[in-house]
């Protein structure tokens, strides 16, 4: 999907030389083959080695499993993390390094972009997308249905047989405790990878009822 030819475009900028990319498409691949949207002709990046996507909130880098890693201003980037970009950030990939510019930063819908990026967890259920701390919070459905139904009333205690049958609609309930448990573990290390090892501590189990969520209490 293309964007908005009306809206600013954000770019990269390849140092040295000063040759900007416009980010005219919703994702754009980077890598050392000529098929690649960004190509760099550099024998430390990979084939494919990284790719760029617009979300909701604006633009997210992720590493795609390159051999030298890829490093935002000096921090490599973590195994399937998902790096919310801003405006000045400092890529680099291999001996190549970009500079990213969004003038479009300061142009977002009021209001929104604040939400996501204060509120502990925030969801946009028309997207099916996660965020956590503002970092996009990459999520099974499963994982999103099960995050949706705490977030709906945080704090509250959500019982294992509302759990079931809201998650799990297909087998109207009729779903185990063990595959509860590991589903809750699994969105457990979501929330760690993305906002740190505290950030598993929201999900609370609440002996023998269920499980509540307390982020931002």
């Amino acid at each position: 999907m293309s964007l908005d030819p009306s809206l600013p475009t954000a770019q990269l900028t390849v140092e040295p030389g000063g040759q900007s990319f416009p980010l005219k498409n919703d994702r754009l691949i980077i890598g050392r083959v000529p098929t690649c949207d960004l190509f760099l002709s550099d024998q430390l990046v990979s084939r494919q080695h990284a790719e760029i996507r617009r979300e909701s909130f604006g633009y997210a880098l992720r590493d795609l499993g390159s051999s030298n890693g890829t490093f935002v201003n000096g921090q490599r980037l973590t195994a399937d993390e998902a790096h919310a970009l801003r405006d000045g950030d400092t890529l680099r990939l291999g001996a190549s390094e970009l500079q990213f510019h969004d003038p479009s930063a300061t142009l977002r819908v009021p209001g929104l972009s604040e939400r996501v990026a204060v509120a502990p967890v925030f969801l946009d259920h028309r997207r099916q997308e996660a965020y956590v701390r503002g970092q996009p919070l990459s999520l099974a459905p499963k994982e999103f249905a099960f995050l949706a139904l705490l977030a709906e009333r945080p704090g509250e205690v959500r019982r294992r047989a509302e759990i079931a049958r809201l998650v799990w609609p297909e087998y109207e309930g009729a779903v185990g405790n063990y595959n509860i448990d590991v589903l809750a573990s699994r969105l457990r290390q979501r929330l760690s990878a993305a906002a740190g090892p505290e950030a598993a501590e929201w999900l609370v189990t609440v002996k023998k009822r269920g499980y509540r969520l307390v982020a931002g209490a």
